[in-house]
């Protein structure tokens, strides 16, 4: 019951800071560039996850095989270029542009995940 609950409040706070990201984004634009902002949402992605880190369950940890190299490299490589090109997007377009761009995000993503990983949303427990 308490991991259940534990984990819907994760949920719950992803969600919100997933939600505060944009606008926020969007303000920092008027006196960052797109490429300093992108490191900065690294630089506390990198602290976050050095406390999770940390203080988390060492047991808890994923280790990467030697035959999975090549994609954490290409990862590593599309998650730098990702939030540059957003964040380079976002401050060329209007609010209501980015709004809906982020609605589309979300159920592109829930889209692939289904096609990609065969899943079903009614056999989500």
């Amino acid at each position: 019951m308490y991991d259940n609950l534990r984990a819907i409040l994760y949920a719950i706070l992803a969600a919100i800071l997933y939600s505060l990201m944009t606008p926020v984004s969007k303000l920092l634009l008027i006196s960052v560039s797109p490429v300093k902002e992108a490191g900065l949402l690294y630089l506390g992605a990198g602290v976050g996850m050095s406390i999770v880190y940390v203080f988390g369950k060492k047991g808890d940890m994923p280790s990467v095989r030697k035959e999975d190299t090549k994609y954490v490299l290409a990862m590593v490589v599309l998650d730098m270029l990702a939030p540059v090109c957003l964040l380079a997007g976002l401050s060329m377009s209007t609010p209501e542009s980015v709004s809906l761009l982020n609605n589309f995000e979300i159920v592109a993503t829930a889209t692939i995940a289904m096609v990609f990983f065969n899943t079903d949303s009614a056999n989500i427990r």
